[in-house]
């Protein structure tokens, strides 16, 4: 399955030299326990071009580590950047982590796309209104995040955090035309490409909405949304050849944050994947509302919508014209969905046809 980051907290204890003399008091709230990160990954099998299992372990690599220690009243009480030279250097299962005692919250953050210190980040209120781009995404160093609370004087070892991706994966494994029996048999889908829309483009390093909402191919294709960024193809791609009865079987793969709209409302939508073609001169669109009812999500597989860290796989059979805008429902059974959603854990699988 996926790369699951697992981070192993040991408290270091301290050593007290005491004499006959010597009385031990309380314990200085202001002295500092060492926490030790203990980093590890397992394997991981996805993709970024090829077969869907090909491992490209790169996707999930962590470049930049850092950990925000908040205490109860939301004061930053210290900070530890980890860079790529650091981690190697010093090993993955020993990354030194200052606190003193009592309840703390530690942020953890992979993979920012801070290219300079968090300056005026002082309190957790502050860091949890950060936030990032879609655009700024790499397929090398997804951000991932958690948030794990710990009490030194009391914590067991290991203290594990999995840490998630800001990211949903959205993979069209093929295309295809049943056009057998009707008109159209013979015919093929041409000048074809795939995107989604209504795509959250900004979420907090915690995956929560921002202050600021950006709403990529709000509605329909974009085309400034949909060049220029550092996740290239993140979410759209050209269909480079004809798609027949043989099939469109180069898979392509999409990258947005997380939606868990249940209903839509006139300003706010489901993502969907549309695949829009032209076919027998006339332009269609094929739009799939991604995990939602109907369109692969059935009861109790989770939230619906596109939730961070998970998979949704999709084979695709057109048997006739589509809609007239990305937007519009197909009421006619005119696309054969086999969609799977699989967690970057455990996730549910399931099968939609509509």
């Amino acid at each position: 399955m996926i790369r699951k980051f697992l981070f192993a907290a040991m408290i270091a204890g301290a050593l007290i030299s005491c004499s006959k003399n010597d009385e031990v008091g309380p314990k200085d709230r202001t002295e500092k326990t060492t926490i030790r990160l203990d980093i590890g990954a397992y394997q991981v099998l996805t993709k970024n071009t090829g077969a869907i299992n090909e491992e490209v372990a790169a996707m999930d690599s962590i470049y930049l580590l850092e950990a925000f220690v908040f205490r109860p009243d939301g004061v930053l009480e210290s900070y530890r950047r980890y860079g790529i030279s650091e981690m190697n250097l010093v090993g993955r299962n020993n990354l030194p982590l200052d606190v003193t005692p009592g309840e703390k919250s530690i942020y953890l953050v992979a993979n920012s796309k801070k290219y300079a210190p968090w300056v005026g980040v002082t309190t957790k209120d502050k860091f949890l209104l950060e936030d990032v781009e879609l655009r700024t995404e790499r397929y090398s160093y997804f951000t991932m995040s958690e948030t794990v609370k710990i009490d030194p004087d009391t914590v067991t070892v290991p203290l594990s955090v999995t840490l998630k991706r800001l990211v949903a994966k959205i993979v069209v494994n093929s295309i295809r035309t049943n056009f057998s029996g009707t008109p159209y048999q013979g015919m093929s889908l041409t000048n074809a490409k795939l995107y989604l829309t209504n795509v959250h483009g900004k979420k907090t390093y915690m995956g929560e909405e921002p202050q600021t909402r950006l709403i990529l191919n709000d509605g329909g294709y974009v085309e400034a949304d949909c060049t220029g960024d550092a996740l290239t193809s993140c979410i759209a791609e050209n269909v480079h050849t004809p798609v027949g009865t043989d099939g469109y079987t180069t898979r392509q793969y999409f990258y947005c944050y997380e939606n868990l709209l249940s209903e839509e409302t006139a300003t706010d939508r489901f993502t969907r994947l549309v695949l829009e073609a032209q076919l027998d001169g006339n332009t269609y669109y094929y739009p799939i509302d991604i995990n939602q009812e109907g369109y692969g999500w059935a009861a109790p597989s989770g939230e619906k919508g596109v939730k961070r860290g998970t998979i949704y796989t999709y084979d695709i059979v057109i048997t006739g014209p589509g809609s007239d805008d990305p937007e519009s429902k197909i009421t006619r059974r005119s696309i054969v969905l086999d969609a799977q959603a699989e967690s970057f854990t455990d996730g549910p699988s399931f099968t939609a046809t509509f």
